[in-house]
């Protein structure tokens, strides 16, 4: 079943890959103090058992050693852009495939969308009709990442049957 058109999924790719970039690139700046997009930085040294090393790890796969520099692990890094976007959009694009996959799951075969909407911040709306009952699902895009430095993308549903708030677990009961 398809949830989202493509209108709404290619927007909503952009917006995830967009919190992606947005949060690499504050953890670059984090690390090394204040450093841009086109600021030479230094290894920080981080501590491999500490919170902090799962998101410089995270970072650092961005980093390529600036023009005119040896390759030695001391020589300053510069940002590659361009893999950063390329990643951010594989990112952005298997997030929202595994939450439409998920969603999908969750409604059920007996679920038809009339209408999918999806504002500016992320959040989305969809609207129809399954066994002859009114659902409305609002979700929502929230950026984190793990303990060990891997993001992640948190899909917090609601679920309205009939202009009621269902838990997701009795959704099939009320459907039925």
């Amino acid at each position: 079943m398809t949830i989202l058109t493509d209108t709404n999924r290619t927007a909503l790719t952009a917006k995830v890959a967009h919190l992606y970039t947005q949060a690499v690139l504050a953890s670059l700046a984090r690390f090394a103090d204040g450093a841009d997009i086109n600021t030479p930085v230094k290894y920080p040294q981080v501590a491999s058992g500490s919170y902090k090393y799962g998101e410089w790890s995270e970072v650092r796969r961005f980093l390529r050693h600036a023009p005119g520099t040896v390759g030695s692990p001391s020589d300053p890094q510069v940002l590659c852009p361009d893999y950063l976007l390329k990643v951010a959009a594989e990112f952005g694009a298997a997030q929202v495939a595994g939450m439409e996959a998920k969603l999908a799951t969750k409604l059920g075969a007996g679920f038809t969308v009339t209408s999918a909407k999806l504002d500016t911040q992320g959040r989305f709306t969809i609207t129809g009709l399954a066994n002859g009952h009114d659902v409305a699902v609002r979700q929502e895009v929230v950026y984190k990442v793990s303990s060990k430095g891997r993001p992640f993308i948190q899909w917090p549903a609601r679920i309205d049957v009939d202009g009621k708030f269902t838990p997701a677990a009795r959704y099939a009961a009320a459907i039925a």
